[in-house]
């Protein structure tokens, strides 16, 4: 159907009511954010005279038809079409000098009620105009895009800012730029980026919006901008979806549509509409008519370029399935995500795209996402990250068996520079929320259960881990269609129905809520150095979903493999009964094959035209180390490593580094199996896989992770710590990229706007939003906005999306290359290639953790320095970690970098001064009574009286000795010396941690 009779068609149907009702709701929905109620658009928009207008598509012509063609505008212009033919060259800069000023109300006609032309304005007085804004805006990729190949006005000249300081000849249209060369456009781009931004926020410019020397905006700039928009404006259309705007614009108006307004809007100067007709086509049909290049281009490319099959650009005729548009220089046809130049828009832009509806940006099938994270993965437990120079490396190569993951990576990009926190929780806190980690109430290290903590007089944040009202990733995903399922560990808070992966937009959860639990008997048995607030009596192991939420036991943990009973016995390290060693568990019964088997079925049994969201939170290879007994038995495949790089094993094994590695094995088993059933299901290449570990490993001889060549392991801040195994992969990622590296700096928290990115929904967070207001009335800590950054465009470009400053914890700054790390560092050292070894002596975990206290099990200071090998950097050890990546050199004592370090030691305050001071209180009961009330299974325990599917299960009798006990451990609590009692006896059941006590006699297991 023409665009003329569409539009009418729209236009006659909305005078039902109930059709008008449909077309009303649907159309500002998807094309605008307005907040409801939706009273009837035209009475108020009626009411907002005079109306200021604001402008961002390429040229205007359009733009300025739609206006002059409503009832009382132009009369003398209401049947005439505007432009070139009427007026001649220059005839914008024409019409509003001369013409406009004699036939419009110019209130009406004129940019925010300016008196004289000038290109995109700003809109000035915001507080004054707020309300009776109108607006179309266009997508920032393609607005730079036809700005660069305007060769008409030649916007991208070398000289265009002299240019812009001197009058123009609007009777001879003489510019002299036309002839003037253009920067590169990469350059053009980035000085045109924000431009958006900077219209909205600026109320009293300097220069002009297109002057490639005005001022820079930044993401908290744009933040705003698109809260003014979401507030401030009656009406917001989309260029990229041009017909429906200019309906429902005229509609609200009671005007009627004209052919004129849909005449060189779709294709850039020097392009007919019909030269490309089979392009737009092509792309409308599949939902991609955004994506079509706003470009000086002929005919010619139409013809020979390609459409992406799938979820990228379409030009021109179709080629074979997964082609990628060319792409060369002056064309720029462009994989919609895949471009150069999409890569440029920095932080500022992608939060312009808040207001342009990112649902626009969606292909004809969203991909599926697997979203697997590792636990406590070390650098060197990649075998990517393995190299074999010597005797020592080729051995820990061999040791190190990941060939599926490995086999991803070939056919996908390491993510070289990865950065998250040095530990677990506040990792996946970024994970799931967006925020970097100082935006949550600060974790205590080396407390296990602080997910028991609450704060009563502050019902948001007042919660370990992510704030109650902060929106999760899963409901994000769920927002754009996807089926969203978390399998593994969750550990960002579970204290309300709210907090669980259920209130997080997850459709179902089957995992662990806290940080660890035993592979065996799924509770905190196996962590001898750990004695919680419940005295270790339950187990974390629960299933949610629509129709049950409770632990996983009985008939549900026999579906899931494992019929033996556990609960109440202790286990070894392989799964056999402490008290009987004959009697051992099957390896079905091992937490991380249950977790498996269930992912799997979750694939099995998913329909995959339905976008697919699998969040995989695997449990290896955390401790405690244990491991299925067939998972060690891998030496064969060790001893073909050694003859194959014809050396000798220099190095016995230990029993912890023997674990972990069969576990790492164990984990590369899981993505292989994962990856086969998405085959299996004809999913894999729709699917992007995104692969990395919550931190670095752990050092310390009681988790014998290594992170070599990197300094250090989880708990400190340097490299080892916080860089982190990382990848992307799947179908999805384009054949040029497959097998490459992006060394641009990522933070974990920049998946949640990655992923939102390409699922087509925004990563504002309203509902925190919201929350902040009710928060502020209170006098509350209020809640951040999202941090992350849209990364896919770097990833696939290979350009730094994160230059400035970022925090990595409240004690060290990354702005890359340097790097500021502050205040004492434990475990300072190097980790050789095989580590650790039977000569391995330290570093020691110097903690216990006894009723949610981290106490030292060194009291003598010294003993502790030298045992958990600490290092103390005061204000600031400083590092270049791209020329130093095992941060050996620190740069702070050297005069050159004195302004540099002072620079960054200030960044460092200045952005801890925006870290959140809600309190998260203290150890609550009321946990550990819900979790016996449920049957002896960790769960929500605040306003959770209507989560759980069955009733309390604890007889009265049972109920009442419980109770008792727990108001007597509350009594002892008080008194020092029972804690001190308690952290020696649970320091005294610790193993040997040593590698000389460790040490594999004769290398059997």
């Amino acid at each position: 159907m023409p665009l003329l009779l569409r539009c009418l068609a729209l236009w006659v149907a909305a005078h039902g009511s109930e059709m008008e009702a449909l077309i009303s709701t649907e159309l500002l929905q998807h094309q605008m954010l307005l907040d409801g109620p939706w009273d009837p658009p035209q009475q108020r928009l009626r009411a907002t005279q005079p109306i200021s207008w604001l402008h961002f598509p390429k040229a205007g012509s359009s733009f300025i038809n739609m206006i002059t063609h409503l009832p009382g505008v132009c009369p003398p212009m209401m049947n005439i079409t505007l432009g070139p033919d009427l007026f001649g060259d220059c005839w914008l800069i024409k019409w509003y000098t001369y013409y406009c000023q004699a036939a419009c109300d110019v209130k009406k006609v004129m940019p925010f009620g300016h008196v004289a032309y000038e290109p995109h304005p700003t809109v000035g007085k915001y507080s004054a105009k707020r309300g009776r804004l109108m607006g179309m805006f266009r997508d920032p990729d393609q607005r730079i895009l036809s700005g660069f190949h305007d060769d008409v006005n030649n916007l991208a000249a070398v000289d265009y800012a002299e240019f812009l300081h001197e009058d123009l000849d609007v009777r001879n249209c003489t510019y002299f730029g036309q002839e003037v060369p253009k920067r590169h456009i990469l350059d053009f781009a980035e000085s045109w980026k924000g431009g958006m931004t900077y219209q909205l926020l600026v109320e009293q410019p300097e220069t002009q919006t297109l002057d490639p020397n005005r001022t820079r905006m930044t993401r908290e700039d744009a933040v705003e901008a698109a809260r003014r928009v979401r507030e401030g404006f009656s009406f917001v259309g989309i260029t990229e979806e041009w017909e429906l705007s200019v309906c429902l614009f005229h509609r609200m108006f009671g005007g009627a549509c004209h052919a004129a307004e849909f005449v060189d809007t779709l294709l850039s100067f020097n392009v007919s509409h019909e030269a490309c007709q089979e392009c737009y086509n092509n792309a409308g049909s599949q939902n991609w008519a955004f994506a079509i290049p706003f470009l000086s281009v002929g005919p010619e490319h139409c013809e020979r370029s390609e459409r992406c099959d799938g979820n990228a650009v379409i030009t021109g005729k179709r080629g074979s399935k997964g082609a990628r548009a060319r792409r060369d220089e002056e064309a720029w046809f462009m994989c919609s995500r895949g471009s150069a130049l999409s890569a440029l828009l920095a932080s500022e832009c992608e939060a312009n795209l808040e207001f342009l509806q990112l649902g626009f940006q969606k292909g004809p099938r969203k991909p599926h996402v697997l979203l697997f994270i590792a636990d406590d993965l070390g650098w060197a437990d990649l075998g990517a990250h393995r190299t074999a120079r010597n005797p020592a490396e080729v051995q820990g190569k061999a040791e190190t068996q990941t060939p599926n993951l490995d086999a991803l990576i070939k056919d996908g990009v390491l993510l070289e520079r990865h950065y998250t926190s040095s530990t677990s929780a506040p990792s996946r806190c970024s994970l799931l929320s967006g925020r970097l980690s100082h935006r949550f109430p600060p974790s205590p290290a080396g407390i296990s259960t602080p997910q028991m903590f609450w704060n009563p007089q502050d019902n948001v944040s007042g919660f370990y881990g992510i704030p109650r009202n902060m929106t999760g990733l899963g409901s994000k995903l769920k927002e754009a269609g996807y089926a969203t399922h978390f399998v593994g560990k969750w550990d960002v808070g579970f204290a309300t129905p709210e907090h669980t992966p259920l209130g997080r937009g997850f459709d179902s959860f089957l995992g662990n809520l806290q940080s660890m639990t035993d592979f065996w008997s799924k509770d905190h048995k196996g962590e001898k150095w750990l004695e919680d607030m419940c005295l270790n009596k339950f187990q974390d192991f629960s299933l949610h979903n629509a129709t049950y939420r409770g632990g996983v036991e009985g008939a549900i943990a026999a579906e899931l493999g494992c019929d033996a009973r556990v609960r109440g016995k202790t286990f070894t390290n392989f799964g056999c009964n402490e008290d009987d060693r004959s009697e051992c568990l099957p390896e079905s019964c091992y937490e991380e094959t249950m977790l498996l088997e269930h992912a799997a079925r979750l694939i099995k049994q998913h329909p995959p035209s339905t976008p697919l969201f699998l969040m995989y939170s695997s449990h290896l290879v955390h401790p405690p180390l244990q491991s299925r007994r067939s998972a060690v038995q891998f030496e064969e495949a060790v001893e073909k490593a050694f003859t194959a790089a014809g050396v000798q094993r220099k190095f016995p094994w230990t029993h912890r580094r023997k674990r972990i590695s069969a576990n790492v094995l164990y984990l590369d088993f899981v993505m292989g199996r994962l990856v086969a059933t998405l085959k299996e299901r004809h999913m894999f290449e729709d699917t992007l896989i995104v692969f990395l570990s919550d931190n670095g490993g752990g050092v310390h001889l009681r988790g014998s992770g290594n992170n070599y060549p990197l300094k250090s392991g989880k708990y400190a801040d340097w490299e080892g710590g916080v860089r982190t195994n990382a990848f992307i992969s799947g179908g999805v990622v384009p054949a040029e990229n497959r097998g490459s590296s992006f060394s641009g700096v990522i933070h974990i928290s920049d998946w949640y706007a990655t992923l939102c990115s390409m699922a087509g929904v925004s990563h504002v967070d309203a509902p925190a939003h919201e929350a902040n207001k009710v928060l502020q009335h209170k006098g509350l800590p209020l809640l951040a906005a999202v941090d992350g950054r849209p990364q896919m465009q770097h990833i696939l470009s290979g350009s730094n999306g994160r230059a400035d400053a970022l925090l990595l914890s409240r004690t060290a700054l990354l702005k890359w290359p340097y790097k500021l790390v502050t205040g004492k560092q434990e475990f300072s050292f190097w980790p050789g290639p095989v580590f650790p070894n039977c000569s391995s002596e330290h570093p020691a975990f110097p903690y216990v953790d006894v009723f949610a206290q981290k106490l030292r099990i060194d009291e003598n200071e010294s003993a502790y320095l030298a045992n958990a090998m600490v290092a103390d950097c005061g204000l600031g050890c400083l590092y270049d970690v791209d020329a130093d990546p095992g941060e050996h050199s620190d740069l702070s004592s050297f005069e050159q970098y004195k302004g540099l370090l002072e620079g960054l030691q200030e960044e460092l305050q200045q952005l801890n001064a925006e870290a959140s001071t809600a309190d998260f209180g203290q150890w609550r009961p009321e946990a550990c009574w819900r979790a016996f009330r449920e049957g002896g299974f960790i769960g929500p325990f605040v306003d959770a009286d209507d989560f759980y599917t069955d009733a309390s299960r604890a007889t009265p009798r049972a109920a009442a000795e419980y109770r008792q006990e727990l108001i007597k451990l509350q009594n002892e609590l008080k008194d020092p010396a029972f804690i001190r009692e308690a952290a020696r006896a649970v320091a005294a059941r610790l193993d040997a941690e040593s590698g000389v006590s460790d040490c594999v006699v004769e290398n059997k297991a």
